[in-house]
Order: C-alpha cells, then structure tokens, then sequence
C-alpha cells in the first residue's frame, strides 16, 4: 500500500454508508439484531450519536473509499458543523427503533447493560485516577486495511490535534471484544474494568468493560 494512496479529512455525510459497514463489521451489530432494517437504524442511531458530540473528525480514505474514522470530543471546543440535523436524525432512528423494541428486547436489555457498566467504569476511574473530560469518542478502522498503519496515523493526528489545543489527557471507553491492545501498545492505561454478564450468546459469558486514559 502506497503512502500517497491514502488521504485524511474531516467527516462528510457521504462517508455515512461506508463508515457504517465499517463500524458493523468492528462492533458484530448485525450479529445482536436479526432483521436487517433495525441493524441500519441502530448503526445510523450510533454513528450519529458519536458524530453529535464531535468537536473533531477524521477519515482515513484508501483510493477515496472511507476505511477509517476518528472522533474526538473536546469541552469547551465548538462542535463540528451540522449538529442540529443530527439531532433531528437521531430522534428520527429512535422513533423508527419503537415498533421493533419489544421484539429486541434482549438485544437492547443487553446494550443499556453495556452503556450502564461504561458509566460504572468511568466512576471507578474518576477515583482513582486524574481522569481528562475530552474523549475519544469513537474509532474504527477497515478489517482490510488493519496493520497497515492508518489506525495509528489516525490515532496521532487525534493527539496532534490536542496538542494544538494544549490539551493533553483524554479517555476512551472498550471492552475485551475489542482491540485494546491497540491502546496498550500506544501507551494508554487501562483505569477501570467492570465485568458484566452477556446473554446473546448461545452460552452466558464475561464481558470486560474498560476505560483507558491517556496523553497526547
């Protein structure tokens, strides 16, 4: 793969459907939902919900085809552009998501345990540790194009971009079905794990539910 095939911008609503696949195949969606409609509102629902709370985005394009993103969130920063249509398209998922909860019901049981056990985690962190309010939102990258070093150019024009705030601490939120060991291995460290029990499997297992901190 040539250095001059791939490109960096900030996120543009035509990236949408790409980055979604992506974020599908990263986070196993498809395999928590059953009828493929409801996959593409939660996978909008989600994508949205990360892009509403950026200050700043970037995809990674191979041959200007979409094959990675990063969001990051900084307080006090101004949000990207066009945060009130989001909104708009974000309650529009959520009332399309209402005639199928019932039938979901133990997928989306199992997601707000999931949003439940980050939020302990987090508490756990804050006692612990100086834990920074700007987060790493949300960061995916091509199965195809993993290993070859975009995930990593992405992760450092994130840092590169809090440096030219002056910032310098942020989290992010993983759990062990992730690559965490990405974080590791740049240096971030793990400041809470809250284990929860996940039901979507044929057999009951243990998940870790992770926060890392880190420094740009």
């Amino acid at each position: 793969m040539t250095e001059s095939a791939i490109t960096f911008r900030p996120y543009r609503p035509t990236d949408g459907a790409s980055l979604i696949s992506i974020i599908n195949e990263a986070f196993g969606v498809d395999q928590r939902f059953t009828d493929p409609l409801t996959i593409d509102r939660f996978l909008e629902l989600y994508l949205q919900s990360s892009l509403v709370r950026a200050t700043w985005t970037q995809v990674a394009l191979l041959n200007d085809e979409p094959v990675g993103l990063i969001v990051g969130s900084v307080p006090k920063e101004p949000r990207v552009d066009g945060q009130p249509l989001r909104v708009i398209q974000m309650l529009s998922h959520v009332l399309q998501l209402v005639p199928s909860a019932f039938r979901n019901r133990r997928v989306l049981r199992d997601w707000f345990g999931e949003q439940l056990a980050y939020a302990q985690a987090l508490r756990n962190a804050k006692k612990q540790h100086a834990v920074s309010d700007t987060e790493l939102v949300l960061f995916v990258v091509d199965e195809h194009a993993r290993g070859t070093g975009i995930g990593t150019k992405l992760y450092d024009n994130f840092k590169n971009y809090l440096r030219s705030l002056n910032r310098s601490g942020f989290f992010l939120y993983t759990d062990s079905d992730c690559t965490w060991q990405f974080y590791e291995a740049k240096g971030m460290r793990r400041a809470a794990d809250v284990r929860r029990k996940t039901l979507l499997d044929e057999q009951p297992r243990t998940i870790h539910n992770y926060v890392y901190i880190g420094e740009a």
